[in-house]
């Protein structure tokens, strides 16, 4: 072998040497930056990697950091049934490789989440077509107490959020249509409707929501843990709403409804509401 091709096969393996170094250094990146939850940067360094060498392995690691990337993103917009198939998806695809293992634990708390929040946005959309029903009976308690419940729910998802806001917005119309249908109601009715006898006048003092509130909370033996609250007037009745709040580690806290009762104002008598 001459001089100069002596030089050409060092030359040769110094430059392989650097290529594999590169592309250790890279792929080693790579698998960093998936346990951090770096995607963006996992992608780009998997990327790098390919460049130097096509592996499976950097193949893996670029799709995994690709569709990971994907998932957040479309979990932080909502559409919680694509995050569920894109996770899937990378379970078939490398539950055998290094990609897979360094984000096997954010796919399990991914997936959690997203069937969690899934979860409670369908049934708040049940609750609303609910409502919607109860409104076009003209029963506009049931409506006014579904719209209350809904109110009541905390979320820093957006979607979940807007869906709250529309409550929201339902609840004042409800209101307002029921106010409609009682004045309405009130016209139709004969003008001479307060000649009662004096005898049978009961007492213009009445309870306050205070008083209401105890009443329900004395006649139950509600516990002082669960919530016994004023919600709103309805004619010569409070109408007081009793639920507990419930709040589980990770979870998105929401209430539970126990019931809905009316107590009149002048007598302090009242009743089940959803009976």
């Amino acid at each position: 072998m001459n001089k100069w091709a002596k030089w050409m096969v060092l030359i040769i393996v110094l430059l392989a040497g650097c290529t594999n170094k590169g592309y250790d250094t890279a792929i080693n990146n790579g698998y960093q930056s998936l346990e951090q939850g770096k995607y963006e940067d996992a992608k780009n360094y998997f990327e790098e990697a390919y460049e130097a060498k096509n592996t499976e392995e950097t193949e893996q690691g670029k799709e995994i950091a690709r569709m990971m990337l994907e998932a957040e993103t479309a979990f932080d917009e909502g559409k919680w049934e694509y995050v569920l198939g894109l996770l899937d998806e990378i379970e078939n695809i490398g539950k055998k490789g290094k990609a897979y293992d360094s984000v096997k634990e954010k796919i399990v708390q991914l997936k959690q989440d997203s069937e969690k929040l899934y979860a409670l946005y369908t049934d708040l959309e049940a609750k609303m077509g609910e409502a919607s029903n109860h409104r076009k009976e003209n029963e506009y308690d049931k409506a006014v107490a579904i719209y209350d419940e809904i109110e009541l729910v905390d979320s820093s998802n957006h979607r979940i959020q807007a869906l709250v806001k529309q409550a929201a917005e339902e609840l004042d119309k409800t209101k307002q249509e029921k106010k409609s249908s009682q004045n309405n109601s009130n016209s139709s009715k004969d003008e001479d409707d307060d000649s009662v006898e004096e005898g049978e006048n009961v007492t213009k003092q009445g309870v306050s929501i205070e008083e209401a509130e105890r009443i329900i909370r004395e006649a139950l033996k509600i516990p002082a843990a669960t919530y016994v609250q004023f919600d709103h007037e309805d004619g010569d009745d409070f109408i007081i709403h009793v639920y507990d709040i419930i709040k589980n580690e990770g979870e998105v806290s929401h209430t539970a409804t126990l019931g809905w009762y009316r107590v009149n104002k002048n007598s302090g008598e009242w009743y089940d509401l959803m009976n």
